[in-house]
């Protein structure tokens, strides 16, 4: 941006036409860009720059800072009104200099840069809209793209392929608790409980301290952790009370 290039010694901004506050850093001096000459010191005199007009050209509307950075600064994604205001910020950009990518985009934007979609694999769609790390919906799911799970807390499965699933024990109670900063973009938790013996019924008991949402299925088999076959629907309930 012009305030990161003009923080450097011996650099200065040329604004581009655009009327968007796209430009290039380029050194130079208070009068203009300047090159350095391309033969080295001779003896003890060393070339002095050369001012370089042509870098950026007054007559074909660009315009050259040196000190204080020009009024539009919309990073090329807007056109600017009233000289300093961006009108509508464009190319999946927001905020007041269009700085920002949009919700459910990363980027850096500034100067115009790009934005492209969160990469989470279907286990969120929000991001960081920074660095790009996915804010994972299923509890147990982790990584900057959701692309593994949590095997130290006892979720396994292939989130690449389907979900995490939290391994029920027979006979033990299991308490969740989602108050941390993070867990409020949990939406769903997958639990997987495996009789120890064949034909035998399985009870299970849940309480939620708000209402929620209930899927049940089964399948034959569950195989490292990868779900093996088709899940069979059993239960399915929505907004169950408390």
């Amino acid at each position: 941006t012009c305030s990161h290039c003009l923080e450097q010694p011996g650099c200065g901004w040329c604004t581009d036409p655009s009327n968007t506050g796209k430009g290039k850093c380029i050194e130079g001096s208070y009068k203009g860009p300047v090159k350095m000459p391309s033969q080295g010191p001779t003896g003890n005199s060393y070339p002095q720059p050369l001012l370089n007009s042509s870098m950026c050209l007054e007559d074909s509307r660009y315009n050259w800072s040196f000190i204080h950075c020009p009024a539009c600064q919309c990073n090329g994604h807007s056109k600017c009104i009233n000289q300093s205001i961006c009108e509508k910020c464009e190319n999946l950009t927001t905020g007041k200099h269009c700085e920002t990518c949009i919700s459910g985009f990363y980027g850096d934007p500034t100067n115009g840069g790009k934005c492209q979609p969160c990469r989470c694999n279907r286990h969120a769609s929000l991001c960081n809209t920074n660095t790009g790390k996915c804010f994972c919906t299923t509890k147990g799911v982790k990584g900057d793209e959701c692309q593994l799970c949590e095997v130290e807390n006892r979720y396994q499965g292939n989130p690449l392929k389907g979900t995490c699933y939290y391994t029920l024990l027979i006979d033990y109670q299991f308490t969740f608790s989602l108050s941390q900063e993070d867990d409020r973009y949990y939406t769903a938790i997958n639990f997987v409980a495996t009789p120890d013996e064949q034909n035998r019924d399985l009870d299970m008991f849940i309480n939620a301290s708000k209402n929620f949402n209930l899927n049940i299925t089964w399948a034959a088999s569950f195989s490292a952790g990868t779900q093996a076959g088709e899940e069979m629907p059993v239960v399915s309930k929505t907004n169950i009370k408390e």
